[in-house]
């Protein structure tokens, strides 16, 4: 650096050439931490600059600068300018929507300047993806009132949040996240004297930002249920809208009518998830809630996966729990978050099983096109309607059943990849024991089929079947034996 300010010096007193330096003074003056020993080749011969070198020259730049530059300018971005300008350039596919942005400037500034990154990209990936909210709460139909508030939150969760990726299974279970709940705080604290503003988080709008997955009928949805003016009770403000928005009376009211439909399995599982969350708010800020029954709440959370598994999954169904909302679970909510983790995860199979069975029902049987991978447990109500419709299939249908059947996955990663999860772990062992002991009984029932049967070729695919079920049996049994061995290991 001093070489360099050599040259110069050399340029500007004898050459009489007027130089500029554009530089960030800032990586000149870099502590030692922050060097590298730099190497470069001249003549074929390799020379280098240590660390210590580097320092010395940084120090005695500040005294060489004085003697060398005239005039210092420093830049300042114009941020607010350069937003404004970003606005007003943008290119909208929603009508209305560059409208929309220059009447709320001043919450995109803010949030902004709030979160101190100076981060313009992420300004335009703001404007950019919000452009789809827009159109979401347009069809929505929310009011005006309310948006502003939505953009502002969903600008901190974009400057905020982290990208949630596959971790190791140890690292992202609940329990884990919950004995970090000292370092969560802190960091809620610091966010909270962070961000003066008020903002509505959209739990669907949070999926997307985490996972990069959006799903425009999941937040028109959410947005509907929380804003429909036909439906706005005190029950919808308690459960979707901030907690500062809501009087004390508007709040018990709303949270004894909430309570109410939990205990009796009625809410959907976004609500449930929001109103377990707001009881943790309301512990953390010492709310008086004691009328709530956590016991009443538990046993609610069972009586929706009854009706998660005997009516199907509809779209509000498909809930997400954030990842910030776990980290403020208490030694109360933690296992009614356990339990909506385990339908969080399992969804997918008990809609699986309801195809499977539509399949093995229809009269044509027809298998080849069926996306069914994985089941979570082979249960009586499975092994009745199996052995029913196997008994009346013909001699290519039992084949096909049989051979679909017995390449389910029973063991799968899917709904069991948090090992710390007490709830989810006990109820993937019970589901393998389950699926042994009916597996058991169909291979029975298979063998006296076998013994009454007269046709020789159906006594050939009786017989190949009742040995590939002694197979799958093993197989769950070294699967299960894998299992509690790593639940024995980890106690």
């Amino acid at each position: 650096m001093i070489d360099l300010l050599g040259v110069i010096n050399e340029y500007c007193e004898n050459r009489n050439i007027k130089t500029i330096i554009l530089a960030d003074e800032s990586k000149i003056l870099s502590n030692e931490a922050s060097l590298k020993k730099v190497t470069w080749k001249e003549d074929e011969k390799e020379k280098e600059i240590s660390i210590t070198a580097q320092q010395k020259s940084a120090e005695s730049y500040s005294e060489f600068k004085e003697k060398v530059i005239f005039q210092t300018l420093e830049f300042e971005v114009a941020y607010s300018e350069i937003i404004d300008a970003m606005i007003s350039s943008y290119k909208e596919s929603v009508s209305g929507y560059v409208s929309f942005l220059h009447c709320h400037t001043e919450i995109v500034k803010q949030v902004f300047r709030e979160s101190g990154y100076n981060n313009l990209r992420s300004i335009k990936a703001i404007l950019t993806n919000f452009e789809r909210v827009y159109s979401a709460i347009n069809k929505a139909e929310v009011p005006n009132e309310y948006t502003a508030k939505i953009l502002y939150n969903f600008c901190i969760k974009n400057f905020e949040a982290k990208p949630k990726i596959q971790q190791n299974k140890e690292s992202q279970h609940i329990f884990n996240i919950y004995n970090e709940d000292k370092k969560a705080k802190e960091n809620s604290k610091q966010l909270a004297g962070k961000y003066n503003g008020e903002g509505i988080s959209i739990i669907s709008l949070q999926q997307w930002i985490e996972t990069g997955k959006y799903d425009e009928e999941a937040v028109v949805s959410e947005l509907k249920d929380i804003y429909c003016p036909k439906q706005i009770t005190d029950k919808n403000k308690v459960l979707h809208w901030s907690i500062f928005d809501l009087d004390y009376p508007t709040t018990v009211n709303g949270l004894i009518d909430a309570f109410n439909d939990a205990y009796d399995g009625k809410l959907d599982g976004r609500e449930y998830v929001g109103l377990i969350d707001r009881l943790q708010y309301y512990r953390y800020y010492k709310f008086p809630v004691d009328f709530v029954d956590y016991k009443k709440l538990s046993d609610g959370i069972d009586k929706y996966e009854e009706h998660l598994k005997k009516d199907g999954i509809n779209e509000q169904d498909n809930f997400f729990i954030p990842t910030d909302i776990v980290k403020r679970a208490n030694e109360d909510t933690i296992p009614l978050l356990e339990k909506l983790e385990y339908i969080e995860h399992n969804c997918v199979t008990w809609k699986a099983k309801l195809t499977f069975v539509r399949a093995i029902q229809s009269k044509e049987r027809r298998f080849y096109a069926l996306d069914v991978h994985w089941l979570e447990v082979f249960d009586d109500e499975l092994l009745a309607i199996f052995t029913k419709e196997y008994k009346e299939a013909n001699n290519a249908q039992k084949r096909d059943m049989s051979h679909y059947l017995l390449n389910l996955d029973f063991i799968y990663e899917v709904g069991f990849r948090n090992v710390n999860n007490q709830f989810e772990k006990q109820k993937k062992i019970s589901a393998i024991e389950t699926s042994i002991a009916n597996f058991g009984k169909l291979q029975e029932e298979v063998k006296n089929q076998t013994e009454n049967e007269t046709d020789f070729i159906t006594k050939m695919i009786l017989n190949e079947f009742s040995g590939n079920i002694a197979e799958k049996i093993q197989q769950l049994k070294d699967g299960l034996e894998k299992i509690t061995t790593a639940n024995n290991d980890s106690n």
